[in-house]
């Protein structure tokens, strides 16, 4: 087993990341500034505050009747006394008058964190309100890279904790208690449309868009698509992800393509997002072809619009609304859509 000095932090895009030693560069420390009476209060909250490598996004400023951790347990939060710098927590029926910074809104989990090779010991601030199904999903978020997608379980005193909307507070989880957390590389998945294809039967203009709205019956992570070469000429464009089904919709991801013509009428090209995308049970999701070239393009047909697929998941598919040019459910672009459970 490898113990790697690597650690967990957020990247620009507040999402989590595993960075080793050689992938940054420490900045140098600058000299501290002089302070006075009158910043130390303010230097204190930052600290409270200050970054740790492995946490949730801050838990929300409490305020009176607030859920609270404490060295006592559990409480409501009852008064704040700013003069003496102490909260009066009710815990158990009993009322406590406690420092102020030994009340908190969060609990530090001890994580022992195993990937492949990778073991890794570090402390996990969790919000009182984060759900067991919460936290475990970040986790697998924050491993997510490219089109790879890692499952975490974790165990508790040798159990695993099950995704529920069960509470840090009411599974009674205390300071300091410790977790181990194990990871898994998932296979993906793949739905197949077609039962048929037509070679080379379609016209295509530049400033065409074509575009397939889904919905699935539970939530999956969709990674990517499949889609046709041309049959003559050079297919190029952007690809897009957008949220609905129109296809004038915002993007959440988008790609540039080119393919130039093949004579396989079985021959097309995967189409993967830089990231895993959650597709929540009911939300219609589209992707987006817009091309820029002319050309003639294969299309599939015998499509269905609802099919059962892999991992227990029924697909609902139909037409994108503001298309210039038709593709549906029963033939078109978009052979295959790969996705995890």
């Amino acid at each position: 087993m490898i113990n790697s000095p690597a650690i967990w932090k957020t990247n620009p895009n507040n999402s989590w990341r595993l960075y080793k030693n050689s992938d940054f560069k420490l900045a140098e420390t600058e000299p501290a500034p002089k302070t006075t009476n009158k910043d130390k209060k303010s230097q204190s909250q930052a600290k409270s505050q200050a970054y740790t490598p492995f946490t949730f996004t801050k838990a929300k400023a409490m305020t009176k009747g607030s859920v609270a951790c404490t060295p006592q347990g559990y409480g409501i939060i009852q008064s704040f006394n700013e003069e003496n710098n102490t909260t009066v927590v009710k815990i158990d029926g009993q009322a406590f008058e406690l420092p102020s910074h030994e009340v908190s809104g969060e609990v530090p989990l001890n994580i022992t964190f195993y990937n492949n090779s990778i073991k890794m010991e570090q402390v996990l601030y969790l919000p009182i309100n984060s759900t067991m199904s919460e936290i475990i999903e970040k986790l697998e978020n924050s491993l997510a890279e490219g089109d790879s997608y890692n499952s975490v379980s974790l165990f508790l005193h040798g159990k695993e904790m099950e995704r529920s909307t069960d509470t840090i507070e009411k599974l009674k989880l205390t300071p300091g208690t410790k977790v181990l957390a194990l990871s898994a590389l998932k296979t993906p998945l793949c739905i197949k449309r077609y039962g048929g294809l037509v070679y080379g039967g379609w016209s295509i203009a530049s400033g065409n868009s074509l575009g397939l709205a889904f919905m699935t019956s539970k939530k999956i992570r969709i990674i990517g698509f499949a889609v046709y070469k041309p049959a003559q000429g050079t297919m190029t464009g952007t690809a897009r992800l957008v949220t609905g089904t129109s296809a004038k919709g915002d993007s959440v991801w988008s790609k540039e393509f080119s393919y130039t013509e093949t004579t396989n009428k079985d021959d097309y090209e995967k189409i993967m997002f830089n990231r895993p995308f959650v597709i929540e049970e009911g939300a219609y999701w589209s992707v987006i072809l817009t091309f820029s070239s002319q050309f003639q393009g294969h299309y599939g047909n015998g499509g269905k619009q609802t099919l059962d697929a892999d991992g227990d998941v029924k697909f609902t598919f139909k037409t994108c609304d503001d298309m210039s040019h038709m593709n549906g459910y029963d033939a078109g672009q978009f052979p295959e859509l790969y996705y995890y459970v």
